[in-house]
């Protein structure tokens, strides 16, 4: 199953020689994400029960223990009756009690609304690997595809968009770099010069070794054309 977690970079565990063979290996070729899907704004699903944290909660939890602490006190003190006493102990006890549950109730509701997102990613993720995505069949590129998920899904800069929209803008990040990655391999097998000059930079990056024996291969004019 597609994550959500946040990892440092896209494909950066994935070398040149990986990411090729990837794309040779089940490349999809025919479905893409449509455009419109990336522009889909989140409206975030509500759990039917919702409840806030109550306002500065531990500060009145400490007044009430110090409430209790004076109200004991002053009846060690002679001054104030049994009743008294007990009666402040019973205001305390039911304030405390209050606050108790409202943070409970807070908690409650909290979880039911992970559960209800988490449930809602579920189904985007099922029906997006169902239709746009159903190409992705094996489970390395399932994997590679999931980094994607785990990028976008983890910037900050993409929590306005729907668990449908950040999936589109995964697959198009992934589809890009999986047809470069088919492109680069098949370059090498004829043994051609490199003159995808974005691969290259890619590579120096992710494979330096690759990318020093990919410019060993290019001509003097390609060089200075990828130099300026």
């Amino acid at each position: 199953m597609l994550t959500k977690e946040v990892v440092a970079g896209r494909d950066d565990d994935m070398t040149a020689e990986e990411r090729a063979a990837l794309a040779e290996d089940d490349a999809p070729q025919t479905i893409h994400a449509p455009e419109a899907d990336e522009d889909e704004m989140r409206a975030a699903p509500v759990a039917p029960f919702a409840a806030a944290e109550p306002a500065n909660a531990d500060e009145h939890l400490k007044i009430v223990a110090d409430y209790e602490a004076r109200a004991e006190q002053m009846f060690e003190d002679g001054d104030i009756t049994a009743a008294e006493y007990r009666r402040a102990m019973r205001e305390a006890a039911d304030k405390r009690n209050d606050l108790k549950w409202q943070q409970h109730k807070a908690e409650l509701a909290a979880d039911m609304q992970r559960q209800v997102e988490d449930r809602a990613w579920t189904k985007a993720v099922r029906d997006f690997m169902s239709t746009t995505g159903a190409a992705i069949k094996s489970d390395p590129m399932r994997r590679a595809f999931d980094r994607y998920v785990q990028q976008v899904t983890g910037d900050a800069a993409n929590s306005h968009l729907s668990d449908k929209a950040q999936l589109a803008k995964a697959h198009r990040l992934f589809m890009s770099d999986m047809q470069a990655g088919a492109t680069e391999a098949q370059e090498m097998r004829d043994g051609a010069g490199v003159t995808d000059f974005s691969t290259i930079d890619r590579m120096i990056d992710s494979d330096p070794l690759r990318a020093e024996e990919a410019l060993a291969r290019m001509s003097p004019e390609e060089i200075e054309r990828y130099l300026s």
